[in-house]
């Protein structure tokens, strides 16, 4: 998996999950295992890395209601056999066949249900799992938003996100916190903009900017970047591809940069 050969990996899963099955098959075990759920989500990520999007959708029927599973508590915790990352995938991957809907309904199922274990006596450490669950949550919802143009939606998912942030204590890693905060004030720069409101994109991206290093080269590429998106919004290419090009001065392996420079390229080119 590391050296990007998904296709040789899926090929071991396949055999694992095999192995997995005969094990259950000869014991008292239910149909779902730990270890089992963990080699299915292990799987299904391999398809969507190969991009087999129909099939994972496909394979997750092989769970048909178990992913109602009452979770289980124990030491102030809140459990499931199913990995999380496992609901995730079965939540979104509606999105990824055109039906928007569908995972918008099932993440604030999902979102629901995590409020409800919250709202419970749980221990520190089960509070903090479930925080981070509940921000896992949110960004998917804010990806699905986004990616079927419901800027509304993006926008209030974006500052649901910031307040669920202040609920972290101080002493849940700050700089994971910090930085978090920084990309959402970033991204409703971007969706004021894609919903045509110049003047909050502006603050909120001064807003953005002031929280880099003012002499960092950090800021001096994101500087670059905010005008990038403010001119693109305005279909002024030539001047995006001018500013991407300073950028790819200060970063030349910036992915974000080369990215948006082949987007504000071909869109110049095509223009009269």
């Amino acid at each position: 998996m590391k050296s990007g050969r998904y296709s040789s990996a899926l090929k071991c899963a396949y055999r694992l999950l095999e192995e997995e099955e005969t094990c259950i098959s000869n014991s008292s075990y239910s149909f779902l295992t730990e270890s089992y759920a963990k080699l299915w989500t292990l799987k299904l990520n391999l398809l969507l890395k190969i991009g087999l999007i129909d099939l994972v959708a496909k394979e997750l029927e092989h769970f048909d209601n178990d992913w109602f599973i009452q979770l289980f508590s124990h030491d102030n915790t809140v459990s499931s056999f199913l990995p999380f990352s496992l609901r995730i995938i079965h939540a979104v991957i509606p999105s990824m066949q055109g039906k928007t809907h569908e995972s918008l309904d099932r993440l604030n199922k999902l979102n629901k249900i995590i409020d409800q274990i919250l709202s419970t006596s749980l221990s520190i450490q089960g509070t903090r799992v479930w925080r981070a669950r509940k921000l896992n949550v949110l960004e998917m919802i804010l990806h699905v938003t986004t990616s079927a143009s419901y800027f509304e939606l993006a926008l209030q998912t974006c500052f649901l996100m910031l307040a669920h942030l202040g609920a972290f204590a101080e002493d849940e890693d700050s700089e994971f916190i910090q930085k978090q905060r920084r990309n959402l004030i970033g991204k409703l720069g971007k969706l004021y903009l894609l919903m045509g409101q110049t003047v909050l994109s502006q603050k909120s991206f001064e807003k953005y900017l002031q929280l880099f290093d003012a002499n960092s080269a950090s800021y001096q590429l994101e500087s670059l970047l905010c005008k990038t998106y403010a001119a693109v919004a305005h279909a002024n290419y030539g001047l995006a591809v001018q500013l991407l090009e300073e950028a790819l001065q200060i970063d030349p392996t910036n992915v974000t940069v080369r990215h948006n420079f082949s987007s504000a390229f071909l869109q110049g080119a095509d223009e009269p």
